[in-house]
């Protein structure tokens, strides 16, 4: 049974919901502090090495420049991220071959920051499945500490899903008692957690055309993602087969939203809102900065902060 064990690092900042760096490539960030200035938040960041694996007879002139040309793309996918968010006033340059030295000037949260241009952006948009619940055949297993509950609108009583107010007993308890070859995740429920059982990934990264940050009527920023028609029609027709309510929004093997699924309403623009517990404008603006920074862009190679 696959199920997602990172560790999460504070992607919500004002809530404890944080994001986890996990896709092919990971992302460490390091205890060092970003230097802050005034308005500036400056840091540094290495670019993972390309020639792990290469030929050793191969030219070393050759993996130098190749190694310049991926650090200089990399440079180019954070500019992308900063500019999406609306944080133009940037200095982004490499030092050497591995080392780039970020600078963002204004009043910008250095956490913020960070989580938005460091993490690699991995989308994945999945149904989320409430039909044959298998946690009724274990209740008599459940500990105390978490409960049995319906699933919110529905009429059929087979349809429960697990809460627990502890995010680590109620990953415990799925990991224990959850049946095999499927796959479940917690997300923010009321003043704790609930667990989410995901069908399979209907889109990637790979399928987004274009990311925004939007505001409705009342001021509350929500991401816009543009699929492409093919991956707009691929989630619709999985999400219709399987008769769900909702899309799972993960990025970096997290959760961040929750999707409300209509087949007549569903098209090619994703407008993803932030979840209902981040109640501040702080957190809301925030929420948005880092899902959409890391979806503008995609960085399919390992960063890490360093200090200088």
């Amino acid at each position: 049974m696959r199920r997602s064990t990172h560790d999460r690092y504070g992607f919500w900042l004002a809530t404890v919901f944080v994001m986890s760096l996990a896709f092919v490539f990971t992302f460490d960030l390091s205890a060092a502090h970003a230097q802050v200035e005034g308005n500036r938040v400056e840091f540094v960041l290495t670019v993972d090495r390309i020639d792990r694996d290469g030929d050793a007879g191969e030219d070393a002139d050759l993996r130098v420049r190749r190694q310049r040309e991926v650090t200089d793309e990399v440079i180019d996918r954070i500019e992308k991220r900063l500019n999406t968010v609306g944080m133009n006033s940037h200095n982004v340059r490499a030092t050497n071959n591995r080392t780039i030295r970020v600078t963002v000037y204004g009043n910008h949260s250095e956490a913020t920051i960070k989580s938005a241009i460091i993490p690699s952006g991995h989308l994945e948009i999945r149904p989320v499945l409430v039909e044959d619940s298998p946690w009724l055949q274990v209740a008599a297993d459940l500990p105390p500490e978490v409960d049995l509950l319906p699933e919110p609108g529905s009429f059929r009583t087979d349809r429960l899903f697990l809460f627990s107010h502890s995010a680590r007993q109620l990953r415990q308890t799925i990991a224990s008692l959850g049946p095999e070859n499927a796959e479940f995740e917690i997300f923010p429920h009321d003043d704790g957690w609930r667990s989410i059982h995901l069908g399979s990934v209907a889109a990637t990264e790979r399928d987004i055309e274009a990311v925004s940050i939007k505001r409705n009527p009342s001021g509350i920023p929500y991401v816009s993602v543009n699929l492409s028609g093919h991956a707009a029609q691929r989630v619709r027709s999985e999400a219709a087969s399987a008769s769900v309510r909702y899309l799972a929004i993960m990025v970096d093997r997290e959760v961040v939203s929750l999707h409300r699924f209509s087949d007549r309403r569903f098209s090619e623009t994703l407008d993803i809102d932030p979840p209902r517990h981040l109640s501040s404008t702080t957190a809301r603006n925030h929420w948005a900065i880092q899902v959409a920074g890391r979806l503008a862009s995609p960085i399919p190679i390992q960063l890490a902060e360093i200090q200088e």
